[in-house]
């Protein structure tokens, strides 16, 4: 199975220039949703993109580690699974090659997967989670874990860091639930604070303000959604199961509608924001 992914991997990289732009930030975001991580890839499906492989994987509904939506699936069952997240730009992060590969993770399963790292001139490296185990003391309790992964050790396996195409992706034989979140390359070991994270961290203001819903209405017609609220709307994303944005605008109007006639059939989280702090969340289901 291992050679059959070589194989596959080393047909979608492409030949990437030596002189690839270098991501020269403390913090390089690839997916998370940490407001302290500046610098990130775009998944956008224009420069970067999550690809589920030869569709050995189906989405699982499960709570994310921090913000709104986290990188779920169990395998459909065919001998191996894998995904990767893309960088179609292949940027430089040799900034990062005495520092460290961030995640977290959770699976309740025994099975034996990897992290794997492409780099330039189609070298490799990888993180092997063993059967029933992994680095760092992981459990498969179905809880959220964060590894810490020195680079250096990357790099030790050949990882050539000066154009990477795909800087995250997993591979393993056959798995019933894992999920990734909040990953990022980091110049140290602690990484930034995430305000984010699962629980919400208790405010260090004094304003005795509190976060409270935004009365609102959403509805699905006819591959229309039609989304309504009792003051403007400052901001609203739509995100899928996997956690990719479908949109993400600021409308600072009342209401709004969007064509999700073409959608994948599927679940999406919808998040509203008012300029008053306010927030209101709703899953839909697109059939």
């Amino acid at each position: 199975m291992k050679n059959l992914m070589l194989t596959l991997c080393a047909v979608i990289l492409l030949v990437f220039s030596a002189n690839s732009q270098e991501v020269t930030s403390n913090y390089y975001g690839i997916f998370t949703d940490n407001p302290n991580i500046l610098v990130r890839l775009p998944i956008d499906d224009v420069r970067g993109h999550i690809y589920v492989w030869e569709n050995t994987l189906s989405g699982l509904i499960t709570d994310p580690y921090e913000g709104e939506g986290c990188l779920a699936f169990r395998s459909t069952g065919v001998g191996w699974w894998g995904f990767g997240i893309h960088d179609d730009s292949a940027v430089s992060l040799s900034h990062f090659q005495s520092g460290f590969l961030i995640f977290s993770v959770k699976t309740s399963a025994k099975d034996e997967f990897s992290i794997h790292v492409y780099g330039a001139n189609k070298t490799e490296a990888k993180i092997v989670f063993p059967q029933n185990g992994g680095p760092q003391n992981f459990k498969r309790n179905g809880e959220w874990q964060k590894i810490t992964f020195p680079i250096a050790d990357l790099v030790a396996q050949g990882l050539d860091l000066s154009s990477v195409p795909i800087p995250f992706a997993a591979i393993g034989g056959n798995i019933s639930n894992i999920a990734f979140d909040d990953i990022f390359y980091s110049v140290d070991s602690a990484g930034p604070n995430n305000p984010v994270a699962h629980p919400q961290p208790k405010p260090v203001d004094n304003t005795n303000v509190k976060t409270q819903e935004i009365p609102a209405q959403v509805s699905l017609s006819r591959g229309t959604l039609n989304i309504s609220a009792s003051m403007p709307i400052s901001k609203i994303t739509v995100t899928d199961i996997t956690g990719k944005i479908m949109v993400n605008n600021h409308p600072r109007q009342y209401s709004l509608t969007l064509d999700v006639a073409k959608w994948v059939k599927g679940i999406y989280l919808i998040t509203i924001y008012s300029n008053t702090g306010k927030v209101f969340t709703e899953k839909i289901l697109i059939q």
